[in-house]
């Protein structure tokens, strides 16, 4: 394309002067536009949009132009990816036709864009935020024709996405009786709720109990409240557990998961009911029991972390009880009396002994003859001797 460009007198109509210019029509001018359907993304949120464009301006077609979009490069720096997930759908606006559905795969196609921005493509990414996220992302879109021409374009977000097991949970313990004795049964309550924003997992209960008690076999109820956060209402889950026994009770918990956003967000909540038994070594005295929960730390759910250690994750909760004597078997009298019962029949026979003969080995002509009297109740009797005797 030329243009020329003059300067004349009108009266003479002579050129003063004049000027050329040449404009070379480029045939490939790639334009492409990349945004984010937000700057920042916190708790409250839980995916993530990138809409992309892409465009000829130029004169001529450009075939095969890559469309890239690195998604799995956007990585934080605790190593944890920004989506759990995400879907790329391509669509090519003028048409409206959907080009391609691509799931956790980057955004790597090749496309034909007409001159004149006859055509335009449009990229769209939704990604689900990953937990434990902390960092700004800088998210680039490039073009590149096949003949070398290029064009990008970027957008910075910020995310904080608290991960699990962040924060502590709250337990609280009791007993269903204050005062119990030797052989009686103790069922003990406890109930774990989580008041952090964040979900937990792999939770698990620990009970320290004292000495003198013994855990009943098969006597656990663990329930977890569903959604509503309630106990006793149709979402409900029972879970069937034993613990495992060493010098503590653990109870295998799981998750504790978070649901809805802001004022009606609510949290799993579990309840968990056993019962003890006041064994024969108990003295008496006041023994309590003390409840914990632990579960991974938080920085166990980095892509960086491979630890499993459990740490402390809620406050120390307790429950006492007193073992007290036994009203029969520890303080009771026992009032009665003893008997030998020489016929056998289980009763006392009458105590009245009839044909009493008393023996006195002497030497003969020491006894004087009819000296030997009885006295009973202050009367005095003769006894009568026997002959021969």
């Amino acid at each position: 394309i030329t243009n020329h460009a003059y300067a004349y007198d009108k009266s003479e109509s002579d050129v003063l002067a004049e000027d050329v210019a040449i404009i070379k029509p480029q045939p490939i001018i790639l334009s492409v536009t990349k945004v984010a359907d937000k700057a920042e993304y916190t708790n409250d949120d839980d995916e993530i949009t990138f809409t992309m464009t892409a465009a000829n301006r130029g004169s001529g077609d450009a075939e095969s132009v890559n469309l890239l979009d690195e998604i799995d490069k956007l990585i934080g720096s605790n190593g944890n990816a920004l989506f759990m997930t995400w879907k790329a759908t391509i669509t090519e606006l003028k048409s409206g036709v959907v080009v391609s559905v691509d799931s956790d795969n980057n955004v790597n196609s090749n496309h034909t864009l007409k001159a004149y921005q006859g055509n335009e493509f449009e990229i769209v990414v939704t990604g689900e935020i990953n937990q434990g996220i902390d960092d700004n992302f800088t998210n680039v879109f490039t073009a590149a024709a096949s003949t070398g021409e290029t064009a990008s374009a970027n957008v910075t977000i910020k995310v904080k996405k608290q991960a699990y097991n962040e924060g502590m949970l709250k337990v609280t313990k009791v007993a269903s009786k204050s005062e119990a004795s030797v052989g009686e049964v103790v069922e003990y309550e406890v109930v774990i709720t989580n008041e952090n924003d964040n979900p937990f997992s792999g939770v698990r209960l620990v009970d320290r109990y004292p000495g003198g008690f013994a855990y009943i076999p098969d006597s656990t109820e663990m329930v977890n409240s569903g959604p509503d956060g309630v106990f006793d209402t149709s979402d409900d889950i029972q879970i069937t557990v034993e613990p495992t026994k060493t010098n503590q009770l653990f109870f295998d918990v799981g998750d504790m998961n978070i649901y809805g956003k802001g004022d009606s967000q609510t949290a799993d909540a579990v309840r968990i009911r056993y019962l003890m038994r006041v064994s024969v070594g108990a003295t008496f005295g006041v023994y309590t029991n003390t409840a914990w929960a632990e579960a991974p730390p938080a920085e166990s759910f980095s892509a960086q972390n491979t630890s499993t250690n459990y740490v402390v994750k809620s406050n120390l909760a307790s429950a006492t009880v007193e073992v007290m004597p036994d009203k029969v078997f520890d303080t009771a009298s026992i009032i009665g009396k003893v008997f030998e019962d020489h016929n056998g029949d289980g009763f006392q026979a009458d105590a009245t002994a009839d044909d009493v003969l008393i023996d006195i080995d002497l030497a003969l002509g020491d006894y004087v003859p009819n000296s030997t009297f009885i006295i009973q109740d202050g009367v005095e009797t003769q006894l009568k001797d026997v002959t021969g005797k």
